[in-house]
């Protein structure tokens, strides 16, 4: 039986039966579900690679972002196939937007693993899916549920939330027992006869389950009076839905300073290197850029990087990632005549070009005269 919080057990009341929470969920869910592009198809029914696809850029991501990227990959890259044979740097420029580019990379492996090992058809297999690149248990789950109808269980953050909240489960979510904890409980939902006596039952409940923390059971000021699972729900009853699951420690970015250097030639071509292969943003295109972790760089650390006439400051501008504080000082220059700047992995490219290249959000608005960079 699954473990309720510490306090006030005493107020616990009988919870629903499975089934009826099933039904009172699925019913909500018909009602009130966003038109996503990759649920064309009905639960339990539908093609694998967008799914594959929605479910990795989904990760870590919002849905808004993803519903504006989702389209252009999908037309640059329709099927399977078409993924699988594509160069990285393509997929990496296809990806712009949504970050996290190692979830690209999983994506494209991904596809190249079902041409080689499948055929290019997925089978209905939870192995085969888990053993993906990039396939975590909850994408594997999602995968499993919603193109084959297989009853494993998806946990998410908002599946683990509303979970946690209903049984009243006060752990830490980041912990592998308050995963196994929610796995349980997940999977006692889709055994129920209400989840397996309807078509695409598994998926269905799945994705209302997400569907339900995304827009009702949020993280802050849930929703509760509209809630389909409120009768029963023992975090409700306590009052303890805004302290359920407890609140994650915030996380310290190690800042990082930039110095990226726009240079143009007489043609109007823009000067590009290469990052590492490792790392933050690897193997992505940039402009010729200086980062330190102690201080910013000096102009004459600059000049040192290119042989450069005078630089003139054009930008400053702050950029987050999950574990990152990153301050630009963004600088252009003219190029010196006779002097040779495509080497040791720079190259000179024209500015139509530049959408064909893996660029991160930053060196994009560098690199595009977005923002307030001309």
């Amino acid at each position: 039986m699954p473990r309720a919080t510490r306090s006030a057990r005493s107020r616990q009341s009988d919870p629903p039966a499975p089934s009826e929470r099933i039904r009172a969920l699925l019913s909500w869910f018909e009602a009130s579900a966003r038109e996503l592009l990759w649920r064309e198809f009905p639960a339990g029914r539908r093609p694998f690679y967008p799914v594959l696809v929605s479910e990795l850029m989904l990760q870590q991501t919002q849905v808004s972002r993803v519903r504006e990227i989702y389209p252009r990959f999908m037309a640059r890259f329709p099927t399977v196939e078409s993924l699988a044979a594509a160069e990285e740097s393509e997929v990496l420029a296809a990806w712009t937007g949504l970050g996290y580019y190692r979830r690209a990379r999983h994506l494209h492996a991904a596809a190249r693993a079902i041409v080689r090992d499948h055929g290019s058809e997925l089978p209905p297999d939870p192995r085969a899916i888990r053993a993906l690149p990039g396939v975590g248990a909850y994408t594997a789950g999602a995968i499993a549920s919603l193109c084959f109808d297989l009853p494993t269980p998806a946990v998410d953050t908002n599946v683990q939330r509303v979970l946690q909240r209903l049984f009243a489960f006060d752990d830490d979510p980041r912990s592998p027992a308050a995963g196994r904890w929610a796995r349980e409980r997940a999977s006692e939902l889709l055994a129920s006869p209400a989840s397996r006596g309807i078509p695409g039952g598994a998926g269905r409940v799945n994705e209302a389950l997400i569907e339900l923390g995304a827009l009702i059971c949020t993280p802050r000021a849930p929703a509760c009076d509209r809630c389909p699972l409120r009768e029963g729900c023992l975090a409700r009853q306590r009052g303890l839905a805004e302290d359920i699951p407890p609140a994650a420690r915030r996380v310290r970015r190690t800042p990082i300073y930039c110095a990226s250097v726009i240079v143009r030639d007489a043609r109007d071509r823009v000067l590009i290197e290469q990052r590492p292969s490792d790392g933050l943003w690897a193997s992505m295109h940039q402009a010729p850029t200086i980062e330190r972790n102690d201080r910013p760089p000096r102009p004459r650390e600059v000049r040192e990087l290119l042989p450069i006439g005078e630089l003139r400051e054009r930008a400053r501008f702050s950029f987050q990632t999950t574990h990152r504080d990153l301050s630009f000082v963004i600088y252009s220059a003219a190029r010196r005549p006779g002097t040779r700047l495509a080497t040791g992995g720079r190259r000179w490219i024209a500015p139509s070009q530049l959408d064909r290249l893996a660029l991160s959000s930053p060196q994009r608005r560098i690199l595009t005269g977005s923002g307030s960079i001309a």
